[in-house]
C-alpha cells in the first residue's frame, strides 16, 4: 500500500484504497483493525509510550480487557 500522510483528507484515502482495488467498507474495516490490533512502539514514540529502562515497550491503541468483536 502506498504511504499516506495522517494529514490526508477522508477523500485522499479512500482513494488510495480504492486504487488498490479496496470497498469503502474495506478500507473501514481494514484502518479500524489496525487501530484495534496496532500499537505505538517506545523507539518510534518515546513522548508518548512511557519506558523507564528503555525497553522496546509497545502500548496498545486499544486498552479493552479483551478482544470485542461486536464494534
Amino acid at each position: 500500500m502506498g504511504r499516506i500522510d495522517s494529514q490526508e483528507d477522508l477523500a485522499a484515502f479512500t482513494e488510495s484504497f480504492r486504487r488498490q482495488g479496496f470497498t469503502k467498507e474495506e478500507m473501514i474495516g481494514l484502518v479500524a483493525c489496525g487501530h484495534t490490533l496496532g500499537g505505538v512502539r517506545f523507539p518510534d514514540f518515546p513522548q508518548i509510550v512511557d519506558s523507564p529502562d528503555g525497553e522496546q515497550k509497545i502500548d496498545a491503541f486499544d486498552t479493552s480487557p479483551k478482544f470485542d468483536n461486536a464494534v
